[in-house]
């Protein structure tokens, strides 16, 4: 059975760019650095060496 053209989403693991652990990741909206959730700020959508530059967004 052939499974071209469908594809399935699947919640990777991968290794934070910031502190180095392999867990569920987010993309940085400013940087595209991949950080995991102890790195990351929801509220900015941004990592936190980021957060400065996204400060913007909390206006």
């Amino acid at each position: 059975m052939s499974s071209v053209g469908k594809w399935v989403y699947v919640s990777e693991e991968k290794e934070c760019g910031i502190c180095g652990h392999t867990t569920h990741t987010h993309t940085c909206l400013v940087c595209g650095d991949i950080c995991c959730d102890d790195c990351w700020n929801g509220r900015t959508s941004t990592c936190d060496k980021c957060i400065s530059k996204a400060w913007w967004r909390d206006l």
